[in-house]
């Protein structure tokens, strides 16, 4: 009853959330079952999908899973990869996955979207994100208005340095605490 809001709105919104939660948690079943072929294909199917359950695969990995994580591996090759590739050709796939780090992974402090003077992440709560809505002059706005919430006007690449910074001393602080 607690969790209905959240498969709701997933459900309503089509977003993936719900359909990851049922991968990974029929995952860790299937795992303590005993299944770990397919455990990890279905690892593999949740991180095609979304990067976050990948976790689940590093962890299966310092468990020395070898089974699930070269399952995982294995599916998500064919459906991130090789999939897109026997569709797109080599090239245009390489091509794709770059716009995609250029802007998911960095694109967050490069000031938005020059076309429509708005950030394209003004409502991601990355860090890059982040970064970019408080430490640059881009646009905060959302699509019902525009606002600003910069506290700073750092050129993107000093931003984007700042938000390295930040990922390295978050990943620092989580691999001491391991």
């Amino acid at each position: 009853a607690l969790g209905a809001p959240f498969w709701i709105d997933g459900l309503v919104m089509g977003q993936v959330n719900p359909v990851l939660v049922f991968l990974m948690t029929r995952a860790l079943g299937l795992w303590a079952a005993g299944r770990e072929v397919q455990a990890g294909a279905l690892l593999g199917l949740a991180v095609a999908l979304k990067v976050t359950p990948a976790l689940l695969v590093l962890h299966a990995a310092w468990r020395l899973r070898g089974r699930a994580v070269g399952a995982a591996l294995a599916v998500l090759l064919a459906l991130a990869v090789l999939a897109p590739a026997a569709v797109w050709g080599p090239a245009r796939t390489f091509e794709i996955y770059r716009g995609w780090a250029d802007e998911a992974l960095l694109g967050g402090v490069a000031g938005g979207d020059a076309a429509s003077g708005r950030s394209v992440r003004f409502n991601n709560q990355s860090i890059p994100a982040w970064t970019a809505r408080l430490l640059t002059e881009a646009e905060a706005g959302t699509r019902s208005g525009r606002f600003s919430v910069n506290v700073a006007a750092l050129t993107p690449d000093a931003a984007r340095a700042v938000s390295l910074g930040l990922l390295a001393i978050l990943a620092a602080v989580l691999l001491a605490a391991w």
